[in-house]
């Protein structure tokens, strides 16, 4: 099996493919074949993860031209077909090329994003957006004196969206993003349902107009491809089409012939940010000559602790005089003046012994015990 990687030097700029003939085992993972190129093929190709369990949506890249988690997407299931997903094309997917399914799994970054290098895309743009729609529980009285209970019916009702692992396969996979580039997106549309529609908070009419803006609820098409694509089973459609009806029954929802929601004037506000920040965000990331930003933690193996020190022996005393030697000269002294005592230079500062830091401490022995035991004699019983 082929495992064709999309390449990128921050330096030049140039991007292309790298072909990996990779050996596949039984429940080989597309992140499990990159360590193997990383390990044994090439140690500079570069990608993000964490966890490995698809807990947390660190390692989320486009796979077969679908946004997927490397830690879940099996090898020998895409070389069958067997997991195949159709998404509502658009032209962020790019083109294929010269790439043939039934023997080459093709790996790119993550469209939609800039690509900082290989497989790592900069996630800022998509966690500003996320940010915008105050993700946080907001208690209204303060910390509550007992538990809040909820009835099993809205715990039914909100338990999907907190599954969301902010992987941004969603914002990656929206046609919507690529023509709205300020449109904040499935996953910060589907965070801000789920605190809208949470009754211990109360305050559903507020979280609702936080994205009765224009590229909020209203901008969504309902291509339905973040369904698709997201690992956990979220559905940011479902979210953003039930927030529109309830707007609808409170009466916010646009005037014919409008496309964009009333707007108030901290949503106002918050837009002007968001477009002040995302224009920021592009100058940095295409500008011309742009400086490349720091690759975020995790892109390869963490680099390996260096090797403790052992700390050097105390310098022995010396046999002729019994005492350490010092480099310094003797002072002068008058008659009848008492020789000054032996300067003996402290030991300088050892450095940390990993070796003996951690050792549990030994009890110091009882001498008076021992030398009682020693001189007490035991009688014998009888026999």
């Amino acid at each position: 099996m082929i495992l064709k990687v999309q390449r990128s030097d921050p330096a030049t700029r140039r991007r292309d493919f790298s072909h990996y003939d990779v050996k596949v085992r039984p429940g080989m993972t597309v992140l499990s074949a990159l360590f193997h190129v990383q390990d044994r093929l090439d140690p500079t190709l570069a990608f993000r993860y964490s966890c490995r369990g698809a807990v947390c949506g660190a390692c989320a890249m486009l796979i077969n031209k679908v946004p997927r988690l490397a830690c879940r997407t099996q090898l020998r299931a895409l070389i069958e077909g067997r997991d195949r997903i159709e998404l509502k094309a658009f032209p962020a997917l790019g083109d294929a090329g010269a790439w043939n399914p039934g023997r080459e799994v093709l790996i790119e970054p993550l469209p939609l994003l800039h690509v900082v290098k290989d497989l790592v895309v900069d996630m800022r743009k998509f966690f500003m957006h996320y940010r915008l729609v105050k993700p946080t529980f907001q208690s209204p009285g303060g910390a509550p004196n007992r538990e809040q209970r909820l009835d099993p019916s809205v715990v039914k009702e909100l338990e999907p969206y907190t599954n969301c692992v902010l992987c941004a396969a969603c914002y990656s996979a929206c046609p919507v993003d690529e023509g709205r580039p300020n449109y904040l997106g499935p996953a910060a549309l589907a965070k801000l349902y789920r605190f809208a529609a949470d009754p211990r908070e109360g305050q559903e009419p507020a979280r609702l107009e936080t994205a009765n803006q224009p590229d909020g609820w209203w901008t969504c098409e309902f291509h339905a491809n973040c369904r698709k694509v997201c690992p956990k089973g979220v559905t940011p459609n479902l979210a953003i089409g039930a927030a529109r009806n309830r707007l609808k029954e409170l009466g916010k929802a646009p005037q014919p012939g409008t496309d964009d929601g009333a707007q108030s004037t901290e949503c106002e506000v918050q837009t002007a940010e968001c477009r002040v920040q995302s224009a920021e965000y592009e100058a940095e990331s295409h500008g011309p000559g742009a400086a490349e930003p720091e690759i975020a933690p995790a892109i390869a193996v963490p680099t390996p602790l260096p090797a403790p020190v052992v700390p050097l022996p105390a310098e022995e005393p010396s046999e002729q005089e019994g005492v350490v030697q010092s480099s310094a000269p003797e002072e002068p002294r008058t008659a009848g003046q008492p020789p000054a005592e032996s300067a003996t230079s402290e030991p300088p500062a050892l450095a940390w012994d990993l070796t003996t830091t951690f050792r549990e401490p030994q009890p110091e022995p009882d001498t008076d015990a021992a030398e009682t035991d020693s001189e007490t004699e035991i009688p014998q019983e009888p026999a």
